[in-house]
């Protein structure tokens, strides 16, 4: 029931327009995750700022950068100033691992 709340409140703030709206429904969400103790998905998780609690979307609230030598994708709140760094390696080296095992 809580995951079905939460789910369906992420999916509102995706569509909406207005900021301060889309800002209560990650709110309300995140609130709901931590009352029932429902795990936000992961997909979810890296689209809401960890120190401000903003709802990430490239150009307007998060830009992106890419270091292609270093294999890091930085996201930089612009609300907060934020920097979250991910890993594109992981995948392509599961991919190299399973081919030489063949």
């Amino acid at each position: 029931m809580a995951s079905g709340r939460v789910e369906s409140l992420v999916e509102l703030a995706k569509t909406e327009k207005n900021e301060s709206r889309r800002q209560r429904y990650i709110d309300l969400a995140r609130k709901t995750a931590l009352k029932y103790k429902v795990e936000l998905p992961r997909d979810v998780k890296t689209k809401i700022c960890k120190r401000c609690g903003t709802y990430l979307i490239p150009g307007r609230t998060l830009t992106v950068r890419a270091r292609p030598k270093s294999r890091i994708i930085l996201y930089t709140c612009k609300n907060c100033g934020k920097t979250q760094k991910y890993s594109y390696a992981r995948e392509n080296r599961q991919k190299i691992n399973k081919g030489k095992n063949t």
